[in-house]
């Protein structure tokens, strides 16, 4: 599991054009602009498609998630955590699994609903909120996830972002 249950949060998501629009950090408008320039004339990106010298300012930001099915069922691992979602998080979660539905009131729960999210939609998810982790202070926050396929249909991987931002932006619009 990435970290002790007793976390709470209120985060809605937002999906589609709307996350796209919705954005209000100028790293996560980037690098929606990047994801769209590497999905352009495909139904989404491949990973392949991600050239991480031309995103060096999002790198510390970066979560890379493999999507693991078997028996029909899918888990999650957690393939990159970049050094500030490290720092926010107080530990690295780079090869982290979970299951498609962990426990309830465990961070995993709301990041699994996120991701099963973007599977469903097939498109970005945006969520924003106060996130309080076991025995610290809320972390206010944005983020936003995308879709990744190697072969331009299933969805393999899946791209996010997250970055802390001032406490006053605290809802979503």
């Amino acid at each position: 599991m990435l970290s002790p249950r007793n976390n709470s949060f209120s985060i809605p998501i937002e999906t589609g054009d709307t996350a796209i629009t919705s954005l209000t950090d100028k790293r996560l408008r980037a690098l929606a602009a990047s994801y769209a320039d590497w999905a352009s004339g495909k139904p989404m990106a491949a990973r392949s498609d991600i050239v991480p010298r031309k995103i060096p300012r999002l790198l510390p930001y970066i979560l890379l998630f493999d999507r693991i099915t078997q028996h029909g069922r899918d888990s999650f691992r957690t393939r990159l955590c970049g050094s500030e979602i490290t720092e926010m998080l107080r530990f690295d979660a780079t090869g982290e699994s979970f299951g498609a539905d962990p426990p309830a009131g465990d961070i995993t729960s709301r990041i699994a609903q996120t991701l099963n999210t973007v599977i469903a939609v097939r498109g970005p998810v945006r969520v924003a909120g106060n996130l309080q982790l076991a025995g610290r202070e809320f972390v206010h926050f944005e983020a936003i996830f995308f879709p990744l396929s190697d072969d331009g249909s299933t969805i393999d991987k899946i791209l996010g972002c997250v970055v802390r931002r001032p406490a006053t932006q605290d809802k979503l619009p």
